[in-house]
């Protein structure tokens, strides 16, 4: 899942509540508790070059975390495990945090290289689409987790 997940707003002290969009009727909150979760952001890259076969493209960073930022002993297993898996794993204390900041990357990069085609370096490379997505990156600053002023960066 690329996103905000539906337990987003669970632990925030300032959190909005359920996300309904993302999990309608709570059905996924009761069949997955928050307390159960460990958060994952991924950043790599991989595609499908035909069907049934994945190419591991580049990078093998994943971000993970509880949500509300107390890990237990079960998130420092997962991490040992996927970094002998071959994996670079961060434990997050502020795991809602991370996610944000993968969004705006997703947010400002994703639409402009799919239209016009270009990968990451090419749009930075260009003054003009580099300040285009500096402003779509302020703008989903505004609304996310550190927007407001005076609000808290953490849960």
């Amino acid at each position: 899942m690329n996103g905000v997940p539906w337990w987003f707003f669970d632990r925030l002290k300032d959190g909005k509540g359920p996300l309904e969009s993302l999990d309608p009727g709570g059905r996924i909150a009761k069949a997955i508790p928050t307390e159960r979760v460990v958060g994952c952001v991924v950043h790599l890259a991989a595609s499908t070059p035909e069907p049934g076969l994945i190419s591991h493209n580049m990078g093998r960073k994943l971000i993970i975390g509880e949500p509300g930022g107390r890990n237990g002993e079960r998130t420092s297993r997962l991490g040992t495990a996927l970094a002998k898996a071959g994996f670079e794993v961060i434990q997050s204390t502020f795991i809602e945090k991370d996610f944000w900041v993968k969004l705006l990357g997703n947010v400002s990069f994703n639409p402009v290289s799919a239209l016009t085609g270009s990968s990451a370096d090419r749009l930075i490379a260009d003054r003009h689409v580099k300040a285009y997505m500096v402003e779509i990156m302020r703008e989903v600053l505004a609304i996310g987790p550190r927007g407001r002023r005076g609000r808290r960066d953490r849960p």
